[in-house]
């Protein structure tokens, strides 16, 4: 029983394998929709709170989510307007450029900013911090 239990997962293991490879390859659109929405997470994490929070707390008079607000208004005004956006065609060469460059600049920006302190234990109980 244990032999076919492994034969079954080494199978699904080739199958996910084959398709996820078969996904990059054949369907490069559906990957950048799920950068473009990898972009959205990373940033909403970087700007405290989903979208919708945002628009609702700048609607409770919050001028930070107001200003990220008008920020996300602008950045969407921006994309369509230079044509960043996708459309029914698929995603332009300069709208894949942007999201790649977004997802870097994200990144960095995110570890740049972040708290760099971490204890490292050391033998005898002592904890350095950096």
């Amino acid at each position: 029983m244990a032999n076919n239990t492994n034969l079954i997962a080494c199978c699904l293991a080739a199958a996910v394998r084959q398709a996820a490879l078969a996904f990059i390859i054949y369907d490069f659109d559906e990957v950048l929709n799920f950068i473009g929405l990898a972009i959205v997470g990373l940033g909403a994490t970087l700007l405290g709170g989903c979208p919708l929070r945002q628009t609702v707390m700048a609607g409770e008079g919050d001028t930070d989510a107001g200003l990220a607000f008008l920020g996300m208004t602008a950045g969407a005004a921006f994309a369509h307007n230079f044509g960043l956006a996708a459309g029914p065609a698929g995603v332009p060469v300069a709208g894949q450029a942007a999201a790649f460059f977004s997802v870097i600049f994200l990144l960095g920006l995110g570890f740049a900013f972040s708290a760099s302190q971490s204890n490292i234990p050391i033998k005898g109980g002592v904890a350095s911090e950096r």
